[in-house]
C-alpha cells in the first residue's frame, strides 16, 4: 500500500474516531433528531443512492403511490442514520447495560447444561440494529 493510501487511511480513521467520541459526548435522547438531520441532508442535499432506493420501492410495493414510497425512503435513511448513531454510541455502553439487554429465556437450566458434560447449542434472535 503506497504513503498516499495509507495516510487516506489514516485521515479516515481519524474522522470517525472524533465523530465516535463527539456521538459518546451526547445523551441518547439527542440522537433521534439528529438522525433525522443527517438523514435529511443525505436523502435531500446528498441524494446518496436515492434513485435507487426509489425504484427498488417501487419494484417491492407497485401498489403504493410515488408519495408512499417516498416516505418509506425517508423513514429508512433515518433508521439507517439511527442505526449508525447507536453502533457508535454503543461503545460507551457499559458491560452491565448490555448485560441487562439480553434475556435468557430458560437461564437456570442453561447453568446445568454448562455444568454437564454434554455440549450447549444455543440458537438466538435479536431484535435490534445490528
Amino acid at each position: 500500500m503506497g504513503n498516499r493510501k495509507r495516510l487516506q487511511h489514516w485521515i479516515e480513521y481519524l474522522l470517525f474516531r472524533s465523530l465516535e467520541i463527539a456521538i459518546n459526548m451526547l445523551p441518547e435522547a439527542v440522537l433521534p433528531f439528529l438522525a433525522k438531520q443527517i438523514s435529511f441532508f443525505v436523502y435531500r442535499v446528498v441524494k446518496y443512492r436515492r434513485n435507487v432506493t426509489l425504484n427498488n420501492l417501487k419494484i417491492a410495493f407497485p401498489e403504493k403511490s410515488p408519495a408512499e414510497r417516498e416516505m418509506i425512503a425517508r423513514k429508512c435513511y433515518t433508521h439507517f442514520a439511527l442505526l449508525v448513531l447507536e453502533f457508535m454510541k454503543l461503545s460507551s455502553w457499559s458491560s452491565q447495560r448490555l448485560e441487562s439487554m439480553i434475556e435468557l429465556v430458560n437461564p437456570k437450566e442453561l447453568e446445568q447444561l454448562a455444568k454437564s458434560d454434554q455440549g450447549v447449542v444455543m440458537a438466538s434472535g435479536h431484535f435490534g440494529n445490528w
